[in-house]
């Protein structure tokens, strides 16, 4: 049974989130809070890299931003550290967050595809796997895309890369995930692929072609969530709240 408002706000309450880490970046490499009203903007938001459509008004952009990261924080703390952590675990946790803010699931990928074969080889899968989730008509425009082609060209020791990497590591495999945000008829959708990769390289080195002939794996899972806005939009500052300042370290733009 989808949540109502009262059952999504206690939740949002009495949800356990990780103890603060201030990483106590300097001054001048601490990056500003994300531009959410430029005309296309990807974030990376913890282990996340999201994209959004131009379409999706910049005050939501920015509140499922948090919807992200306050999924990802209490599956942290509900699951363990991330580096102990089971990935599956993890992963579901995350999802069953997401379902008690306001938003729906709508399709996912019951079993995970398997992808195996060099470190070049499976990183060459990534986009298009993400082209085929979210379809050819919307992954042609897609920033989340673009993202993914450029990231060769992007500074592996700036803070939201480091984040990034930190973020990801966990025991089973390094994982990450890929959203795209659309709102093609007043309801925001996410395409949400969850990614797990076995490899001796870390996810950030494979991301960055900073690669050799290792063997990896790939597991991903697609889903397709919508924002239920009666919901989310109660909900959505009480998140802001809990996440305080968490919000400056672990939501960051990604300059294109």
């Amino acid at each position: 049974m989808d949540p109502d408002v009262k059952t999504s706000l206690d939740f949002v309450q009495s949800v356990e989130l990780p103890e603060f880490e201030d990483l106590g970046l300097e001054a001048e490499t601490e990056a500003e809070p994300p531009h959410f009203d430029k005309p296309e903007l990807a974030v990376t938001v913890g282990s996340q890299i999201a994209s959004f459509a131009d379409n999706v008004d910049p005050a939501m952009r920015e509140k499922i931003s948090n919807g992200f990261l306050f999924a990802q924080q209490a599956a942290n703390k509900q699951i363990g550290n991330p580096a102990d952590a089971s990935s599956l675990a993890w992963y579901n946790t995350y999802v069953k967050v997401l379902t008690q803010i306001g938003w729906q699931s709508e399709e996912h990928g019951d079993v995970a595809r398997v992808i195996k074969g060099t470190s070049l080889q499976v990183h060459k899968e990534i986009i298009p796997i993400i082209t085929a989730a979210l379809g050819p008509a919307v992954a042609g425009s897609a920033l989340i895309v673009k993202v993914l082609e450029g990231l060769n060209r992007m500074d592996t020791n700036s803070p939201w890369i480091t984040l990034f990497s930190r973020e990801s590591q966990r025991a089973e495999a390094n994982q990450f995930q890929m959203s795209h945000v659309d709102n093609p008829d007043g309801t925001p959708r996410i395409t949400l692929v969850n990614f797990e990769l076995a490899a001796q390289r870390s996810v950030t080195q494979v991301l960055f072609f900073k690669l050799d002939n290792n063997t990896a794996e790939l597991r991903h899972t697609p889903r397709k969530i919508s924002v239920n806005e009666p919901i989310f939009s109660q909900v959505a500052p009480v998140i802001a709240e809990r996440l305080a300042d968490r919000v400056r370290q672990f939501v960051m733009e990604i300059e294109i």
